[in-house]
């Protein structure tokens, strides 16, 4: 199963108990499979990893932002840590609008980088800003802090701001830097299947409920404890449970 996001509102999954904890300036990792719409350009941080469920102060952001088609990771106040924008301020890799696209996001200490369906496409050195794949200099280097929660549809404090309709399954964190093989396994399997789970600090598959029902609560399968359940003071909205993308019919060929 997959879950879909309530939309432009100030409703939000978040763990507010279990033992997430990592520096996002040691080497990790956040894996996502997301479905939604790049091409308007309107920012939306759909996955995300913060100080804590109602505080900034460090971030792994993952989502669109500020460009159309643009695919972007940023750290609190909107430093963009790695993205697919080229040098010339087009694209590096073309994303669909509502298919689903596997994301991959590692750090090794020293460079930031960016994998679409399998595919490193961007890698960025944290300590000089600069891109290895295209040589633009303007990215900003990660901030210090603990990381203890996962946000999504929006960030901790902004309410409505930078939410909207999407949807998402298979999300894992790691306190270590995926290699590009596992990268591609993770993505080549389609779903849960790649038996990935070495220093895995948080992980849900999403298979808590039927298509169309409510999400109340989503189990971390990595034993940590984090569970996401629903925040936020928007009222007469859910997440609910979509097709994934292993059943799905858009799921990228292999």
């Amino acid at each position: 199963m997959a879950i879909q996001s309530p939309g432009a509102v100030d409703y939000h999954l978040t763990n507010q108990v279990g033992n997430l904890s990592f520096n996002p300036l040691a080497p990790c990792s956040l894996v996502v499979w997301i479905s939604g719409v790049l091409s308007t350009g309107a920012t939306n941080s759909q996955i995300g990893t913060y100080n804590t469920y109602t505080s900034g102060g460090t971030a792994v952001q993952m989502g669109v932002r500020n460009a159309a088609g643009r695919f972007v990771v940023w750290t609190w106040g909107a430093g963009v840590l790695v993205d697919t924008q080229s040098a010339s301020g087009g694209l590096l890799v073309t994303i669909p609008d509502n298919v689903w696209t596997h994301y991959a996001y590692t750090f090794d200490g020293t460079y930031h980088n960016l994998y679409v369906n399998g595919v490193l496409i961007n890698q960025v050195n944290n300590s000089t800003g600069v891109s290895v794949t295209t040589g633009v200099a303007t990215y900003s280097p990660q901030l210090a802090g603990t990381i203890t929660a996962v946000f999504i549809n929006g960030y901790p404090t902004g309410g409505a701001n930078e939410t909207g309709t999407f949807s998402f399954s298979d999300i894992s964190h790691f306190n270590r830097t995926l290699s590009a093989a596992e990268v591609l396994t993770m993505y080549s399997c389609g779903g849960p299947k790649d038996g990935i789970i070495y220093s895995e600090v948080s992980s849900y598959f999403c298979n808590e409920g039927n298509v169309g029902a409510t999400v109340t609560s989503v189990v971390d399968e990595s034993g940590g404890g984090n569970i996401l359940t629903p925040y936020g003071t928007a009222t007469g909205v859910n997440f609910t449970y979509v097709t994934d993308v292993s059943s799905g019919d858009t799921r990228p060929p292999l």
